[in-house]
C-alpha cells in the first residue's frame, strides 16, 4: 500500500510495517495530492506539477510537466486513469488530459469542459460516465461533452470535493461547506 501524504511518499506492508518505497526516494519530500500507475509508469500530482516517474518501482527517473508544458497550471488535485489509457489531470485552473501515447499534457478546453475553476476529483461509474467535482458545481462527461450540475439540480453546494459510486450504483457526492449528497 502506498500514501501520499504532505512531505512525500510512504508505504505500508502488513507483513512488515511502515516503509519508505524506491518511489518516495525518486520524487523527494513533495506534497502529493494523487497518485496512479500506469504499468511501469507512476504518475504524481504535488503542488509542483505532475511528476512522471519511469520504473517507480527501483527508484526511476523523474519528469516534471506543469504550466510551461501545457496545462492549465503547475498544482494538481487528482489524477484519474480513464479506459482508453488518457490521464485526466484536476487543477485549481481546470482540467488537462494526457493522452495515451502524447509526449506531454494539454489542458483540456472544449466541450464544456471545466475551465477557471479547481477541479478536485473524478469518479468513473458503471455505465462509463465520467463525474468530474469542481469548486464551482459537478460535471458529468458524456462522449466529448460536459454538462454542469449545481443547486437547481438539488446539490446542496457546489464546492465538490469528492464524488465516488457504492456497490448499489448511487453517486455519493461531499461538498466542502454542504455536506454529502446522494
Amino acid at each position: 500500500l502506498l500514501i501520499g501524504t504532505g512531505r512525500g511518499l510512504v508505504g505500508y506492508s502488513a507483513q512488515g510495517g511502515w516503509y519508505t518505497p524506491p518511489l518516495a526516494r525518486a520524487i523527494g519530500p513533495v506534497e502529493i495530492r494523487a497518485l496512479v500507475f500506469v504499468g511501469p509508469t507512476a504518475y504524481v500530482g504535488t503542488q509542483a506539477g505532475l511528476l512522471k516517474v519511469e520504473s517507480p518501482h527501483e527508484g526511476g527517473s523523474v519528469r516534471r510537466f506543469g504550466e510551461a508544458h501545457g496545462l492549465a497550471g503547475d498544482g494538481i488535485f487528482a489524477l484519474h486513469l480513464a479506459p482508453n489509457g488518457d490521464l485526466y489531470i484536476g487543477q485549481p485552473e481546470g482540467m488537462g488530459i494526457w493522452r495515451a501515447g502524447a509526449p506531454a499534457p494539454v489542458a483540456a478546453r472544449s466541450g464544456g469542459a471545466p475551465a477557471n475553476t479547481g477541479v478536485l476529483s473524478f469518479c468513473r461509474d458503471r455505465e462509463g460516465v465520467l463525474w468530474i467535482g469542481t469548486s464551482s458545481g459537478l460535471y458529468r462527461q458524456t462522449g466529448n461533452t460536459y454538462e454542469r450540475l449545481g443547486e437547481a439540480e438539488g446539490l446542496s453546494n457546489t464546492d465538490i470535493s469528492s464524488v465516488m459510486q457504492d456497490r448499489e450504483g448511487s453517486l455519493w457526492i461531499g461538498t466542502l461547506r454542504g455536506g454529502l449528497n446522494r
